[in-house]
Formats: structure tokens, sequence, C-alpha cells
């Protein structure tokens, strides 16, 4: 019979559009206590945890041939499978030839968690047996189950209004001309004329222009009324993907 003084969490579940954390804890003979959790999943992958904290004076063995080991087994539904290899913490070695896990350390491993309309269990069991310079308690086993919740499909992105702005607003650029010469070819100034166009491919469309320093601006309509009046905000001036400044040439 295991020691009246086991005690076991409650596991707590939490789900938002396919991220969770989960987590449950035992306390095992005052000596040792344990948490399990499931982390967030991030492109389906998660990771189980599963972490100690021991007593002062008191050890739990990572390798030994003559007691019960701390180790943990998982049992995971048949969709989920293990993306890497257990990842252990430190052991150090014992005055009996032993490898042994001393303060706090934890266990983890990578999931791989498909998205799935159903509510899904791991179940883990974490083996181990606390000792001190004058002896060792009784091996136990401590056992959490945590839950995978239900992938919560993304919420449909409401279609794009098709604002009726377009460049048919604008009439077709010319160049400026002073007493039948171009204006300030000499002081090698350039000139941008409006246009209308989808810069960062969202749907909606921006309104372009630029300056007598040939930089283009880019302004967003934040006007969600499909026949209102553009209203428009300045988002800064057009930029290469290395982050320079686009110029234009005379139009």
């Amino acid at each position: 019979m295991r020691d009246s003084r086991l005690c076991v969490g409650v596991v707590i579940c939490a789900a938002m559009l396919f991220s969770f954390s989960v987590s449950s804890s035992v306390c095992a003979q005052e000596r040792i206590s344990l948490t399990a959790k499931l982390t967030e999943s991030t492109d389906e992958i998660a990771a189980v945890i599963v972490s100690f904290e021991i007593e002062e004076g008191w050890h739990a063995y990572a390798e030994t041939e003559i007691g019960q080991v701390l180790e943990v087994e998982l049992e995971l539904p048949d969709d989920v499978v293990p993306a890497g290899r257990w990842q252990k913490p430190e052991a150090v070695p014992y005055d009996d030839g032993a490898m042994i896990y001393e303060g706090e350390g934890s266990f983890s491993r990578k999931l791989s968690i498909p998205a799935s309309d159903a509510v899904r269990q791991v179940v883990v069991t974490v083996a181990y047996q606390v000792c001190n310079k004058r002896g060792c308690m009784a091996p136990d086993e401590a056992q959490f189950e945590l839950s995978i919740p239900a992938t919560v499909p993304s919420p449909t992105a409401p279609e794009k209004a098709s604002y009726h702005f377009d460049n048919a607003h604008f009439s077709t650029p010319v160049l400026l001309i002073a007493d039948g010469e171009l204006l300030n070819t000499s002081a090698g100034q350039n000139y941008v004329s409006p246009a209308m166009y989808d810069v960062d491919r969202d749907g909606d469309l921006e309104l372009i222009t630029g300056g007598v320093g040939g930089r283009i601006r880019v302004y967003e309509n934040e006007n969600n009324d499909q026949g209102g009046t553009p209203v428009w905000t300045d988002v800064g001036f057009l930029r290469t993907t290395s982050g320079e400044k686009v110029m234009a040439k005379n139009w």
C-alpha cells in the first residue's frame, strides 16, 4: 500500500486555438514533489515536462543497481508521437558509486500533436525512490493524465472590403514645366504622381505618393465603410526588403 501521505493534484486544462498548457502535481512521502505539464503547442509540436524538487538531504537515483531510478514513461494517443529523445537533468555521483538527482530538475520530451476535434490524454508515469544516508523509502510511482484539448478552428477572417477607391481617381501624370522647360532638372529633383496600389497584399489599396526628394510615401486607408470617404494614415516611406528607401524617377 502506498504511503498515506501521497497527495495527487487536479489536472487543469485550458485550450485556445490549439494552444494549451496543462499541469498536475504530486507530493510523495513529503521528501519529493513532482509536477507534470504539457506546454503550449507551436506548429503542432509541444513538450511534456516533468519536474521534481527533492528535499535537502535526500536524493533520487539516476543510475544504480540497488534501487529504483527516477524515470518517466509516456502513454500516448495513437496520433501523438515523440519528436525527440528525453532531455534529462544533470546527475551527480554519489558515495556508493551510483549517480543521483538532488534538489530541482526536470525531464522533457517533445511531442508531435496533430490537430484533432477530439480531446486526448497523455498519461505520464513517474517511478522513483527517495533515499538519504540512513536508507531509502519504498519505491513508488506517480501518474498524471494531461489533457490535449480539441482543436478550436480559427475564426474565419471577414472578407476584405472592395473599396471603390482606385487609380481612376487620378489623372494621367504630367511632367512639371516652367517657361517651356522641365522644372528643377538641374537640381536633380524627382517628382512622382499619386497612385493606388496594394503594397502589403492585404486586399486593400494603399495611397502611394512622393515628394520632391524622390522618396515614396505610403498611406493606409483606415475607413472600413465601403462607401465612405477614405481616411489616410501615414505608414512611412516605401522601402526595399533590405530596408532602403525606394527612390522614384521623373514620371
